[in-house]
């Protein structure tokens, strides 16, 4: 059984990398078009069915609450704006093959779970939502599908992605290959949906993650560029740089209401979707062990998370952070939200320079 043509179809191979690059100059400015016209309108729709921020007590956030008090009852699922914002250009301006249809499903797929989660919190006036397991369960599934693709279209030699793994062979290859991408993925999405606790904390986290991943698409899928960078070339990827040119246009526009004080927050149905498109994007690109040097902030962020319940339940209720995610123990050391973001931001773009440095170095 065969996939369907556009698989197998290097589409952009033919493309010269100035046409690419000029692609994706035009989606970034067409989604900040349209992302200033419909965004505006996507919140106003969200506002007026009242799907906003539930009001958390003191009960579940401690000291936290007298200082979000200020965030109850703000617009969230903000994610479906940027979305939207991008998808528009990218229906006009990507060529879908192979690695943006797998991008989108991820996405998509990702971003439809937060949605549901968002949904459930609304409509159960709490802030439980969907269940942890059964997140867990969904991120399985589209890490199982991304894994078959994968295989599907490469076969084994997509393991280049996965040095670690490259002599496995037998029964032993599929479950470590397939546990490593369900890894990324969930860790990735679940990391970013962490982080997005502050204004626009998580939008400054991402874009330069879409800045770096995007011109790396740019540079294998051009035979030219590539050469001249000393990597090998990977036909078509460079479609994926015009998408994420799109949604990073699109996440712009949605910094500028985010912004602190934000009128609106992403919500699950963001947070998961932009971490979906990480993950998905440094496995496309072989570049996963990236994510821990450009994601610092989200690596960072859930860790925290961890020791903090590792903490409490090896230490009789004993925490090591005032509050988990970090971020939360800083806003109670005394550190202004807007520091705190600021800051976040400075280190998210220096560690992804010096990841771009070791990268050409390594090379």
């Amino acid at each position: 059984m065969k996939l369907p043509y556009v698989f197998y179809t290097p589409i952009g191979q033919d493309c010269c990398h100035g046409h690419m690059i000029a692609r994706c100059v035009a989606g970034f400015l067409l989604s900040l078009v349209v992302g200033f016209f419909a965004s505006p309108v996507t919140f106003a729709y969200l506002g007026r069915k009242k799907l906003n921020q539930i009001e958390r007590g003191r009960d579940v956030i401690r000291d936290l609450a007298d200082l979000h008090r200020g965030k109850n009852g703000t617009i969230t699922m903000g994610g479906l704006a940027v979305f939207l914002s991008a998808a528009i250009p990218i229906i006009f301006l990507v060529k879908f093959n192979f690695y943006v249809i797998l991008t989108l499903f991820v996405c998509m797929s990702l971003g439809a779970l937060g949605f549901v989660d968002d949904f459930l919190k609304f409509s159960k006036r709490n802030t439980k939502g969907v269940s942890g397991r059964k997140k867990m369960a969904v991120q399985l599934v589209v890490a199982i599908v991304v894994f078959v693709t994968l295989y599907r279209f490469h076969g084994k030699d997509f393991v280049a992605m996965l040095p670690l793994f490259g002599r496995c062979s037998g029964w032993l290859f599929f479950p470590m290959v397939l546990a490593f991408i369900f890894c990324v993925i969930a860790g990735t999405s679940n990391s970013v949906n962490l982080t997005d606790g502050l204004d626009g904390l998580a939008s400054v986290c991402v874009i330069p993650n879409l800045i770096f991943f995007g011109a790396m698409s740019c540079i294998l899928g051009s035979e030219k560029l590539s050469g001249l960078c000393g990597f090998a070339p990977m036909p078509g990827i460079g479609e994926l740089a015009v998408m994420l040119a799109c949604f990073c246009g699109s996440l712009l526009v949605f910094l500028w209401y985010n912004a602190h004080p934000a009128s609106v927050m992403m919500g699950d149905t963001g947070s998961l979707m932009l971490g979906g498109l990480l993950a998905v994007s440094a496995l496309l690109l072989h570049m996963p062990f990236c994510l821990l040097l450009t994601g610092i902030i989200f690596v960072t962020e859930a860790l925290s998370d961890i020791i903090q319940v590792g903490s409490k339940k090896l230490r009789h209720g004993k925490r090591v952070f005032l509050m988990a995610p970090i971020h939360h123990h800083f806003e109670l050391s005394g550190v202004k939200e807007t520091k705190i973001v600021a800051r976040a931001g400075i280190i998210t773009w220096v560690s992804t320079v010096i990841c771009t440095v070791v990268l050409f170095h390594v090379n």
